[in-house]
């Protein structure tokens, strides 16, 4: 048995003793004509089926590697997208404002620039005029309407209920804001119809601004 043990491939040489069945990977030994016992012995894997256990377990092992990284490249490259996506979207609303901005300050110059021209058509006109923004501040008034509503150089940039608080005022600018480019009365009951209201509408506010028009002398 140790020859046997000691024999390349060979893990383990043993002798069993006589069975009804012949045990799994065994030899009978015979003497005289007669099964005394049988040998199993347990032979070593050879290097090939070594090589073969070695390549599929490397396999085995690459997949669950590969399955790894790719779930990790998936998520990185997701996160990638969604990083860009928002910088994209955060440079756009960047650029956006911009826009805004320098045509906020492209109309302001706008204004600025044509409020004497303002100022004087308005001191030509025999009518008295004022003149309200979008928000209805007093921008600009002639004379014959300053006189008439006391209005001062310091009431440029008060809100017009802030310096005529009647509820027909209020009444008014509201109908006038509802009904763009229509001349709206001051009093509905006042057939005459002497001070008027009419705002002019434009694409950036649909309100616009306000003319009040008194009645020429």
């Amino acid at each position: 048995m140790r020859r046997l043990e000691k024999l390349p491939g060979v893990s383990s040489a043993r002798v069993e003793g006589v069975e009804p069945r012949k045990p799994l990977h065994s030899k009978a030994l015979v003497w005289e004509g007669k099964t005394v016992g049988w040998l199993k012995i347990n032979v070593s894997p050879t290097p090939w089926r070594r090589f073969r256990y070695q390549c599929l377990e490397r396999i085995g092992n690459a997949v669950i590697l590969l399955g790894l990284f790719g779930g990790l490249a998936g998520r990185g490259l997701a996160n990638g997208r969604r990083r860009f996506r928002s910088r994209l979207i955060a440079a756009w609303d960047r650029g956006h404002k911009r826009h805004r901005r320098s045509l906020d300050r492209l109309r302001q110059k706008t204004e600025a620039g044509l409020l004497p021209w303002t100022h004087q058509a308005l001191a030509f006109s025999p009518a008295g005029l004022i003149l309200l923004d979008h928000r209805q501040t007093v921008v600009a008034f002639n004379r014959r309407a300053g006189e008439c509503f006391k209005l001062k150089p310091e009431s440029l940039g008060s809100h017009w209920l802030d310096l005529q608080n009647a509820p027909a005022w209020a009444s008014a600018l509201q109908r006038t804001l509802e009904c763009p480019g229509e001349h709206v009365p001051l009093s509905p009951a006042d057939p005459a119809g002497e001070i008027s209201l009419l705002t002019l509408s434009t694409l950036e506010h649909p309100a616009g601004s306000t003319w009040i028009i008194l009645p020429s002398s």
